[in-house]
């Protein structure tokens, strides 16, 4: 009995976990066409089995964690936060969780153009898994978030053209039948990325 109480506690994990520019994320579809078995394309397959104990857990936790994201008042342009977390993991749904929310492991997608840079496994397992919508991170949104941090002499900056391409992508979101569902889930997005680009407008003395 010892032993099993030793192991329940082990099984239970508390942490603080970092969200990165809170103000970047959002729901993604489960039907939208970028969300596709990866192992198609993968030859062969990177990953033959889903995490330990499976996805329901992480799809249940990294969905809370976003609402609760959404749920509360931040600056648009915080570049982290940490929510705490609690629950039942296996090893590798710990870490799936954990880095979720994290700038280099997060997923993230271009959705206008339907490109990942990273989550196609995790997204695709959420999926499966049944969940209809998915947290992911917006990289235009991430870019304004990022770079308003970095010094410029090191990082470089956003400049006119980078401005241009931006509201050039939000009249895509905003207005094109092909992001209605992406507007249907995330109807707040478009005012808070407005606010974005008007923040790096007058930052770069044109408006």
């Amino acid at each position: 009995m010892r032993h099993q109480l030793s192991r329940r506690r082990r099984a239970t994990h508390r942490l603080d976990v970092p969200i990165d520019a809170p103000a970047a994320w959002f729901w993604l579809p489960s039907s939208h066409p970028a969300v596709t078995d990866p192992d198609l394309d993968d030859d062969p397959p990177r990953y033959s089995q889903g995490p330990k104990g499976g996805w329901q857990p992480i799809g249940e936790t990294v969905r809370q964690l976003l609402l609760t994201v959404e749920s509360r008042e931040h600056d648009i342009f915080t570049e982290s936060s940490k929510l705490p977390m609690s629950g039942r993991f296996s090893r590798d749904q710990e870490r799936i969780v954990y880095e979720w929310f994290t700038f280099g492991q997060s997923p993230q997608i271009d959705p206008r153009r339907q490109e990942w840079i990273n989550g196609r496994h995790r997204t695709w397992g959420l999926a499966q898994a049944g969940f209809p919508a998915i947290p992911v991170f917006h990289l235009s949104m991430g870019d304004l978030v990022h770079f308003w941090h970095r010094d410029p002499e090191i990082w470089g900056t956003l400049d006119a053209e980078s401005i241009r391409w931006q509201r050039k992508r939000l009249r895509w979101w905003s207005e094109s039948p092909k992001a209605a569902g992406l507007r249907a889930l995330n109807p707040n997005l478009p005012q808070r990325w407005s606010r974005m680009i008007g923040a790096w407008e007058q930052r770069l003395g044109f408006t």
